[in-house]
């Protein structure tokens, strides 16, 4: 009986340890909110709830849009889009709590759903990991909703994501960079560690029991 709960135990610390590393630490990662309506029903609402917001100087146009804006459905109900004509770009970020000396995986989805007329000067975009650069686009070519995963460490208590955009091409809010699913969370264990983790750490146990 007490060896059956030694290894319930030992899962129970494992599956906590891969709970820590599916936490998400980005506030509200995908731009919305939720409210209950007169009828009880609970919808979704556009949110900057989390993020700051720093508007281009000259050119600023930015704001969140449905999910389905573009030319194909959204990971979500919402997403940020940058717009602006330029020649600044508007940016969005967010401070999160991190743990010195610790990778993390930084992830958001991105597109860029419009041709960016060759007339103008190329779109950018860019997201930043504590003022360093991860992504960097500058084109005119369209491309649908697409996954950027990095792996990233932080170097102290707290890290900021940052991003920055522009379509350059008029006030047309159909063409630009929309933005949406960010999440930050602890690098995963993978699954043979956790397996290794809970037989050692079974294992130690046992032999004490005999031990003693």
């Amino acid at each position: 009986m007490k060896r059956w709960l030694i290894i319930l135990v030992c899962a129970t610390l494992c599956l906590a340890i891969e709970q820590v590393a599916d936490a998400d630490l980005v506030v509200n990662g995908n731009f919305q909110a939720y409210m209950t309506t007169w009828d009880g029903n609970v919808i979704a609402i556009p949110s900057w709830t989390g993020w700051s917001q720093t508007p281009a100087i000259q050119g600023s146009n930015y704001g969140i849009a449905p999910g389905s804006y573009g030319s194909q459905p959204a990971p979500s109900n919402y997403c940020a889009f940058f717009a602006g004509p330029g020649p600044g770009s508007d940016a969005i970020g967010q401070m999160i709590e991190t743990v010195p000396d610790t990778t993390y995986t930084f992830s958001f989805y991105l597109a860029q759903p419009q041709v960016l007329n060759n007339q103008y000067a190329p779109g950018d975009f860019e997201a930043l990991w504590n003022g360093t650069s991860v992504l960097s686009i500058t084109s005119t070519v369209d491309f649908g909703w697409t996954n950027y995963t990095y792996t990233v460490l932080a170097t102290g208590s707290t890290s900021t994501i940052e991003f920055t955009g522009r379509a350059n091409t008029s006030w047309d809010t159909s063409h630009g960079y929309f933005l949406t699913d960010v999440s930050v969370s602890p690098a995963a264990i993978p699954e043979p560690a956790s397996l290794s983790l809970l037989a050692l750490c079974g294992l130690a146990l046992l032999r004490k029991r005999r031990a003693l």
